[in-house]
């Protein structure tokens, strides 16, 4: 009698157990995937007026190239990086002639703190980047050109809403407060740049430390995410840049773009 009740109380703690291991296996979640890759591929449509080039308002359309990566840190932090390269032809606004090329490279390094907030839909992180833009027009080959660019730091903003398990829609906004701001010099080409025009990154990196006095500027990002595997996601991207300085003369750049890509959780 004893030796049934030992072999019932043995079978009832295996059970035990057994149920015990299959529950804390099914309770655990899978980890969460805290980096991700985003490849993209748009249209952009620009405007500029660059008085050093030409007083009459220029537009331009073409194709825009994007990378993103992001990473989650372990103390809640992003460390995103971005790099967009389009390409346009550009043309004065109301003519269809003296059509020109438009280069346009944007990379952007960043480190947001979160910032808790009551409600757990939305996401909210402030910091700093470090940002690159040049906007490049040459006109005929190089015949005549023009070039907007800052090498400089901005206060970021990034804020992200989530609808459910599969939706998303976040936003970022970055302004430049201190920058390297590169413009040509008043006659386009000058003895610098005929002397290094083969040495492209120093002509590129020839300018003066300005701040908002002497120059503004913004970048905006709008983003909706729609989940379809688990590790995959389809993105809608529309980004604006603006910039405008009156060194060396007057000049004001517009960008607008609508990506469609798709992103990797690695």
């Amino acid at each position: 009698m004893k030796n049934n009740i030992k072999s019932l109380y043995l079978s009832i703690a295996l059970c035990v157990l057994f149920f015990n291991k299959n529950s804390a296996a099914q309770d655990v979640e899978p980890p969460i995937k805290n980096k991700s890759f985003t490849l993209s591929l748009g249209y952009e449509k620009s405007y500029f007026k660059d008085v050093n080039y030409s007083q009459l308002n220029q537009q331009g359309n073409g194709a825009v190239l994007q990378f993103q990566f992001q990473k989650k840190l372990k103390s809640n932090a992003i460390f995103s990086g971005a790099l967009d390269l389009p390409f346009a032809i550009t043309k004065p606004k109301a003519a269809d002639h003296f059509k020109a090329i438009q280069t346009i490279a944007n990379i952007e390094i960043a480190y947001l703190k979160n910032v808790s907030l009551k409600n757990e839909k939305f996401q909210l992180y402030l910091g700093g980047q470090y940002h690159t833009y040049y906007h490049l027009v040459f006109y005929n080959g190089t015949e005549s050109f023009t070039m907007f660019g800052t090498n400089g730091i901005d206060i970021s903003a990034f804020l992200n809403y989530t609808f459910n398990d599969k939706q998303n829609i976040s936003t970022k906004i970055s302004l430049p407060i201190v920058a390297q701001l590169i413009r040509p010099p008043y006659t386009g080409w000058d003895k610098f740049i005929t002397d290094n025009y083969q040495n492209i990154p120093k002509i590129l990196t020839r300018g003066k430390i300005v701040s908002i006095n002497k120059f503004f500027g913004v970048n905006f990002d709008l983003n909706y995410e729609y989940k379809y595997k688990a590790k995959r996601s389809v993105l809608i991207n529309y980004g604006l840049r603006y910039y405008t300085t009156p060194e060396v003369k007057k000049s004001i750049v517009l960008n607008n773009q609508l990506n469609v890509g798709l992103i990797f959780k690695l």
